[in-house]
């Protein structure tokens, strides 16, 4: 369908979408770069690039059920998330873990097409398209889910404008398909569902009687195919035989669970959406992006509230409640559609493209967004501890089992076994990278890394290679 886009496009004789689609390159282009620069500084991790790689890696050569020795989790009994074999043929042409990368990132930038071709149907207005489009490249969310390793959720923002383009065009079988199909991408995407089926519940109700249906079946959809693959699916192929997500915090365990804590006391089910403050900032920032149009547009709020509810309402895993990793992503589709729905409703609409642009352009600068990294001088200067690391890595011989640390680990991800430190269990050779950083150890941290070092010397492991602050030991024979 995306290339369906494309050659209308190219049929298109006005500068205006040609102009659009060289944006498009050379965002795709900057961030695939930028990504990879990322993992060529050893800011990528065990989780989750290398998690993923490792999975996505064995699918390529066959081994579809394959269970990660990080974690000891097969692909489907992570996340529901069999779109993910999709991207398996990739490495036949490039057998490297960046291709995951490259694929994140146009994933993510061909989004931009259908949501293009959404604003030109809505709004007659080639610059107006063009602008909510760039204010979906520049949104938090968005840069974020390509820079921040890979996820299956770089799949979210194409289908999802690819359902909202067909239902509001009245193809509302293929809409309604490409909207269901993202429960392919992640089970916690059903409730993405319900939320899309009370807005367009709400929008359609008046209208012919496929449309009218559209709300309904998706609410449905989504409650279904939720529990189904939760309770039922995810269990019986899982390589641990149960869901391993639930845990939502001092609300409860699982879902069900979460919405009897907030019916029985409404002032904690408030109290968790919006304390503390840190998560309306977040909100704000977000429609703030958006030139604060989406707010012109309530019925269309209901799945970013959704998206909103749903990660703040989780006590647990507080890195959720940011917009600066790959949970925000569906928000940058659902808030330019809210832009473009109140955009439709004005009746002036000059210098509204502008308007979009350097609002989006503001918030980017005063969040410090991934895209100023380019401006950095450290972008393009290669540390002596990553030399140091990488003459390490390529000593690594290939098909041998090993342990690494977490910032190591994505460097060594193609083989069949390898564990993250302090993990060692049969490892044939154990790399450390002993230069401290952010999340460089986790699960463990520095300090213990360096006790680890000094363990391994204790226990006679050969000392076989040595570069700065990184040491490659091999197990010795009989141990």
């Amino acid at each position: 369908m995306i290339i369906e886009f494309i050659l209308i496009f190219m049929r298109i004789k006005s500068i205006g979408p040609k102009l659009f689609l060289l944006i498009l390159f050379f965002y795709f282009l900057s961030f695939s770069f930028l990504s990879i620069r990322n993992h060529d500084l050893y800011q990528t991790f065990g989780w989750d690039l290398g998690f993923f790689d490792q999975l996505m890696w064995q699918a390529s050569r066959g081994n579809l059920n394959f269970v990660s020795t990080i974690g000891n989790i097969n692909l489907l009994g992570d996340h529901f998330q069999p779109v993910l074999y999709l991207l398996a043929p990739l490495y036949w042409a490039w057998d490297d873990v960046r291709v995951l990368l490259v694929a994140q990132a146009l994933l993510i930038t061909a989004a931009a097409l259908p949501l293009y071709f959404l604003a030109k149907k809505k709004l007659q207005n080639e610059f107006l398209s063009i602008s909510v489009s760039i204010s979906y490249l520049i949104f938090a969310g968005t840069q974020f889910t390509i820079t921040n390793e890979f996820h299956q959720s770089a799949f979210i923002p194409l289908l999802l404008l690819l359902g909202l383009y067909w239902l509001e065009t009245d193809k509302i079988f293929r809409g309604l398909i490409l909207v269901i199909s993202l429960l392919l991408v992640k089970e916690e995407t059903g409730f993405l569902l319900v939320a899309l089926g009370i807005m367009y519940s709400i929008k359609f109700w008046k209208g012919p009687a496929l449309r009218s249906k559209a709300g309904p079946l998706l609410i449905l959809a989504g409650t279904i195919g939720f529990f189904l693959l939760v309770r039922i699916v995810i269990p019986a192929v899982s390589s641990q035989d149960r869901y391993i997500h639930y845990g939502y915090g001092s609300l409860g365990e699982t879902p069900v669970e979460v919405v009897k804590s907030v019916v029985n006391n409404p002032k904690v089910g408030v109290k968790s959406l919006i304390e503390p403050k840190i998560k309306l900032e977040q909100v704000g920032v977000s429609i703030l992006s958006f030139g604060g149009l989406p707010l012109l547009s309530p019925v269309s709020l209901i799945p970013v509230f959704q998206n909103y509810a749903v990660r703040f309402l989780d006590d647990r895993n507080i890195h959720r409640w940011l917009n600066n990793n790959h949970y925000s992503v569906p928000l940058g589709p659902l808030l330019a559609y809210a832009a473009i729905l109140t955009i439709e409703k004005l009746k002036s609409k000059k210098l509204l493209a502008v308007y979009l642009v350097v609002t989006s352009i503001i918030v980017a600068i005063f969040l410090k967004l991934p895209v100023f990294s380019f401006f950095k001088s450290q972008l393009y200067f290669t540390p002596k501890w990553v030399k140091d690391i990488e003459s390490i890595v390529n000593l690594v011989p290939a098909n041998v089992s090993v342990a690494a640390n977490n910032s190591v680990f994505p460097h060594l991800s193609h083989r069949d076994k390898i564990y993250l430190l302090p993990e060692i269990k049969d490892a044939e050779y154990i790399i450390l990278d002993l230069e401290d950083g952010p999340n460089k150890y986790s699960p463990f941290d520095y300090s213990r890394a360096i006790m680890l070092s000094e363990k391994l010397e204790n226990e006679s492991w050969d000392k076989i290679a040595v570069s700065g602050k990184s040491i490659m030991f091999r197990r010795p024979k009989g141990l």
